[in-house]
């Protein structure tokens, strides 16, 4: 009995440990809570800039993935490493995350996708309590999906699983006023998914596998993508 009531405790005390939740600066923290301090925690965000953290999960002493603006846009990890190189002391450094453009295994299964649907895109705005600024935040919604038939989805994925569709470099535009409804695409192929999140010129937010990415299409493509959706997305285009 006395082994038995051990392993229960030792159970509960693992599965306690494994869903532990708390909350930073009013963010969220999941995961290996008790592995990082506060400090980190606020350091690793302060290495990413002003955007505001909408969750945190805590995967080991030296990463973490963050989520920025909303968990639709997929997270962004951060990583306990050299401050500099050379150097023996250790920070939280914002993580790189690929554009799609950069991502082959993305394009490639963009390209392999079992399954392809399009969804109607809607936008929120959102202002930092603490920094003067304020973010685009693209929102999917799951109510209006539509599986693409075979000509849709030729012409989709021709067009967006090419590498010169994309803009290779930095797009720094910003918005200005309200966005309209775009669309936006899910991928998908046995339990894995790409999902990407359009808005205008363009550019695109997107969920690889859970990791954030994104890109902009170069000016014909994005022609083109104008013309398949002038085609194949006035319901979702159209829908109140």
């Amino acid at each position: 009995m006395r082994i038995v009531v051990s392993l229960v405790i030792g159970l509960t005390a693992t599965l306690a440990n494994a869903s532990d939740t708390i909350q930073i600066d009013g963010v969220p923290v999941f995961g290996k809570v008790h592995d990082v301090s506060p400090a980190d925690i606020r350091e690793a965000l302060k290495a990413h800039g002003e955007e505001p953290a909408a969750r945190i999960d805590v995967i080991s002493k030296s990463e973490m993935h963050v989520y920025y603006r909303s968990q639709e846009l997929g997270w962004i990890p951060s990583y306990h490493t050299q401050a500099a190189y050379g150097s023996s002391k250790l920070a939280w450094s914002d993580g790189l995350w690929l554009g799609i453009r950069d991502t082959p295994e993305a394009l490639q299964f963009i390209r392999r996708a079992n399954d392809v649907y399009i969804f109607t895109v809607r936008f929120t705005s959102l202002r930092s309590s603490v920094h003067n600024a304020g973010w685009l935040v693209p929102h999917r919604s799951d109510k209006h999906l539509r599986s693409l038939g075979p000509e849709a989805t030729r012409e989709l994925v021709r067009l967006l699983s090419r590498q010169d569709s994309w803009f290779q470099g930095f797009d720094d535009r910003i918005s200005v006023g309200d966005e309209p409804p775009n669309v936006g695409f899910l991928f998908r192929k046995g339990g894995d998914e790409l999902v990407m999140l359009f808005c205008g010129g363009g550019m695109m937010e997107g969920v690889f596998k859970g990791q954030h990415t994104g890109g902009t299409l170069e000016e014909k493509p994005q022609q083109e993508m104008d013309r398949w959706k002038t085609k194949y997305a006035q319901t979702e285009l159209t829908i109140k």
